[in-house]
C-alpha cells in the first residue's frame, strides 16, 4: 500500500491546531483543579477551626455561668438571704469590681439586706447611700431611685470601688471612709491617728462566726429571761411561804382574842 503523503500532510494541518489547543487546555486545567481542591480543603479546615473555636467559647461561657450560679447559691446560704437577692448583689459586685464576700459583708452591715432601710441621717437602701453622694456618682438620681435594689447596689459598690482606688487598695481604710467619710479619714491620717472605728471589722467578719455569736447572745438572753421569770414566780407564789404566813395570821388572831378576853375579866373584877 502506497501512502499519499500529500493527503496525510493536508489532514495533519487541519487537526494540528485543535489538538494543540486541547493539550494546552488539559495542561492548564490540571494545576487549576489541584489548586481549587486545595482551596476547598483549606476552606473546610478553616470552617472546622471556626466551629471548634465557637464551640470552645460557648462551652467556656456555659462553664462560667455554672460557676457563677454555684457561687450565688453558696453566698445565699452563707448569708441566709433569698437566692434572687444574692444573685442581684453578686452581679452588681462583679460589674463594679468588688469581691463578692466584701460586697455581701457591706450590705449585711449597712442594711441587714433590707432594700427599704433608711438611717436616722437619711442614708437609703441596701448599701445606705446618701442622696448627695448618689447624685455625685450619677447626676439626676432621686431619693426614690435609691429604693431600687439594682440602682442602689451599683451606686454603693461604685462608691466603695472609688474609695479602694483612692487608698491604693487598702480595703480596711476604704471601708472606714465609707462609714466615716473620706474627709474625716484623711484628716485623722494626716494627724497620724488611726481612723478605724470597728466598722471594717464588722464588714469583713466571717458570716458563720457572726451567726454563731448572734445565736449565742440570743440563747444567753433567753436563759436570762427564763431565770428571771422563775425567780419572779418563786417570790410571789411560794406555797410554803403562803402557808407559813397564814399560820402566823391565825396565831396572831387567837392571841389577840385571848388578850381581849383577859382584859374583860379584869375589868369585871375591878367593878
Amino acid at each position: 500500500m502506497v501512502l499519499d503523503t500529500t493527503r496525510i500532510g493536508a489532514l495533519w494541518e487541519r487537526v494540528r491546531r485543535p489538538v494543540t489547543m486541547f493539550a494546552i487546555g488539559v495542561g492548564l486545567a490540571a494545576p487549576a483543579s489541584a489548586f481549587m481542591s486545595r482551596e476547598r480543603s483549606g476552606d473546610a479546615a478553616a470552617a472546622g477551626a471556626r466551629l471548634a473555636t465557637g464551640s470552645s467559647m460557648t462551652a467556656g461561657f456555659a462553664s462560667a455561668e455554672r460557676a457563677s450560679a454555684r457561687m450565688t447559691l453558696g453566698l445565699s446560704r452563707l448569708y441566709d438571704v433569698p437566692v434572687g437577692l444574692a444573685a442581684q448583689i453578686h452581679r452588681a459586685a462583679s460589674t463594679e469590681g468588688i469581691a463578692p464576700r466584701l460586697a455581701f459583708g457591706l450590705v449585711r452591715t449597712e442594711s441587714e439586706f433590707k432594700p427599704t432601710a433608711v438611717s436616722p441621717v437619711g442614708a437609703i437602701g441596701l448599701t445606705q447611700v446618701m442622696p448627695g453622694t448618689a447624685r455625685t456618682l450619677k447626676p439626676g438620681t432621686t431619693r426614690k431611685d435609691l429604693f431600687d435594689g439594682t440602682t442602689n447596689l451599683h451606686l454603693g459598690f461604685s462608691y466603695l470601688r472609688g474609695l479602694i482606688d483612692r487608698y491604693d487598695g487598702n480595703v480596711r481604710l476604704a471601708l472606714t471612709a465609707y462609714n466615716r467619710g473620706p474627709g474625716t479619714v484623711d484628716r485623722l491620717v494626716k494627724r497620724g491617728r488611726d481612723p478605724e472605728n470597728g466598722y471594717a471589722t464588722k464588714v469583713l467578719a466571717d458570716p458563720a462566726s457572726r451567726r454563731l455569736a448572734a445565736a449565742t447572745a440570743r440563747t444567753a438572753a433567753d436563759d436570762a429571761r427564763v431565770a428571771s421569770s422563775r425567780h419572779h414566780a418563786v417570790r410571789h407564789h411560794h406555797p410554803h411561804r403562803s402557808r407559813h404566813g397564814a399560820h402566823h395570821r391565825v396565831a396572831r388572831k387567837h392571841s389577840s382574842s385571848g388578850r381581849d378576853a383577859l382584859a374583860g375579866r379584869k375589868t369585871t373584877r375591878h367593878r
